[in-house]
């Protein structure tokens, strides 16, 4: 087609310079012979037909080409524009590779959350927990109402995602097998127009990185909040930069309860604390009922009796039973010392104190375990029994907490809290100051022995005089046992220290309401609105002790 455009073009060169050769050779040499007209006359509609029809192909040829040639440029700009998404695939993909997980809410799947997709009958693997397509949906009550009482509100999965859409960030409390990760999945994928984010537990990424989230609307999951307590990850920080980029962004998180609470609520050196405060709604699963159980046997496949119920308190133990039957006959065969570093890791555990590094537990198996063995050897093989999780000698260990709650049995005739003692002696000739410090925690409030903690604060200030987070952890234990006016000498303490602590002075306030002096409470919660101004229970504690003042209107003003 290209050679007959080429053609019909000269054609018409030829026809345009003949006519002028015609009429300048009529202007020099006079005018055409008179048989010349004629013919022409005789045959012009012959002539006028070629020369139309000649003229039509040529127009059908030009336009022929013309329409290739814009095919052609298209396609030139299509491959452009793919090679361009390709390119900006590549580096979304890169980006990505900063997150742990990144995805729309709706495209969550069960491998997400290390979940292993079974069917009634199927051969459980015990390095996965099991995901059964029979879901009992949930029910929460706020956390520090965890007891059902009547016209207590009660609060479904459905008013948990609204609450979401409304902003309200959350995060499900309780022990592991208590079902948090599959009601936290179940809650989070059908959050339509959200993408989900997990964060990897290193430094925060750069800049580029979170630009994936321009204009977007977020939900930052933080499946155990517990992972984050080493500090590596600074979520104060990470949460800023979200705020930078995206439309929007909720938190929403599962955490164990128990003394693995108090390290996030005492967490040292990191803004895990205070992140963990900001959450607004924090819930507690409400145990399944004797038909809900029966329920989710018949779906998983088990058989069932009403009896049964007894001895299945949570949803994991029902889904997990197969595998901690498992991992129970793996742990009865192992040696003394692979046994004495799963023992180790429980006694950690239940002591609170995170993270579980390799020096921690080293010297735990020496002094109190009596062991001195090579640790890396015993955890390679304890990742291959499926008890921890890969890579074993990288710190921090991971165990698996269902795994050292139902399936590693500790010392006969004692248990984990009666080793106490000896572990912070451990801690104190290891000069672990993070570790005596959620000792000290889980004594005042997991376990209620404010004395014990107090002692454990006094043998971290003899080790570091100037530490503001003993001293306020002091002053949390001198109020447990009723000695306000230390407790307020040990915040004074902290304010030297670190003169903008909201939490001390917050302290303080409570410390001079249970004395009595409203008057200078009242200004103590002033000085912790300066620092802190959204704090709302330190406005409605300033409003009650107002209107104890019987400064009706000041009160009603901090209420609002």
């Amino acid at each position: 087609m290209v050679q007959l455009l080429l053609l019909l073009q000269w054609f018409w060169g030829a026809v345009v310079f003949t006519i002028f050769v015609g009429a300048v050779t009529n202007r020099l040499f006079g005018p055409f012979d008179t048989a010349v007209w004629p013919f022409l006359h005789a045959h012009v509609a012959l002539i006028v037909l070629v020369l139309l029809a000649i003229g039509a192909l040529t127009l059908w040829s030009w336009l022929d080409k013309r329409r290739r040639e814009q095919q052609e440029e298209t396609q030139q700009q299509w491959k452009e524009k793919e090679h361009k998404h390709q390119e900006h695939a590549i580096q979304e993909q890169q980006l990505r590779q900063h997150f742990a997980l990144y995805k729309p809410a709706p495209e969550l799947r069960p491998d997400d959350f290390k979940f292993q997709w079974l069917k009634p009958g199927d051969e459980v693997d015990p390095r996965s927990r099991p995901f059964y397509a029979t879901y009992i949906r949930r029910r929460a009550v706020t956390y520090n109402d965890f007891t059902v009482q009547d016209g207590q509100d009660l609060w479904g999965e459905d008013h948990i995602a609204q609450e979401v859409y409304r902003g309200r960030g959350f995060v499900l409390l309780g022990q592991p097998l208590d079902g948090k990760t599959r009601t936290l999945y179940e809650i989070v994928r059908r959050l339509a127009g959200y993408y989900v984010v997990q964060p990897l537990n290193c430094p925060t990424p750069p800049d580029e990185a979170f630009a994936l989230f321009q204009d977007r609307r977020v939900i930052l999951l933080l499946e155990d909040l517990n992972d984050y307590a080493p500090g590596l990850l600074d979520l104060r920080e990470f949460t800023a930069k979200l705020s930078q980029y995206a439309d929007t962004w909720t938190v929403t998180a599962t955490c164990r309860d128990g003394p693995e609470l108090g390290a996030v609520r005492g967490a040292t050196g990191t803004s895990l604390h205070r992140f963990y405060e900001d959450i607004p709604l924090k819930f507690s699963l409400l145990p399944l009922t004797v038909e809900e159980k029966a329920q989710l046997a018949q779906g998983i496949g088990r058989r069932w009796s009403p009896q049964d119920s007894e001895h299945f308190h949570t949803p994991g133990s029902m889904t997990m039973e197969e595998p901690l039957r498992v991992m129970r006959e793996r742990f009865q065969p192992l040696r003394p010392m692979e046994k004495d570093a799963l023992r180790g890791l429980k006694l950690l555990t239940t002591a609170g104190i995170l993270p579980f590094t390799h020096h921690r537990l080293q010297a735990v198996l020496k002094h109190v375990f009596n062991r001195v063995s090579h640790l890396g050897d015993c955890l390679d093989i304890l990742a291959e029994q499926s008890f921890i999780h890969r890579p074993a000698r990288q710190d921090p260990i991971q165990p698996k907490p269902a795994y050292l709650q139902g399936a590693v049995a500790y010392i006969d005739g004692k248990t984990p809290q009666d080793d106490f003692s000896l572990l912070s002696d451990v801690l104190e000739a290891m000069a672990d100051i993070q570790g005596l410090l959620y000792l000290g925690i889980t004594f005042g409030t997991s376990i209620k022995r404010p004395q014990d903690a107090l002692a454990i604060f006094e043998r971290v200030l003899q080790l570091r005089p100037e530490l503001p987070e003993a001293w306020q952890n002091k002053a949390a234990a001198l109020e447990l046992l009723k000695h306000y006016l230390e407790a307020i000498e040990a915040c004074k303490r902290v304010l030297r220290l670190s003169p903008k602590n909201a939490d001390a002075w917050y302290n303080v306030a409570v410390a001079l309401v249970r004395l009595g002096s409203d008057q200078e409470a009242v200004k103590a919660y002033e000085r912790v609105l300066l620092l802190r101004p959204d704090d709302a229970e330190a406005w409605y504690n300033k409003g009650v002790t107002l209107s104890r003042l019987q400064c009706y209107l000041n009160a009603l003003e901090a209420f609002r």
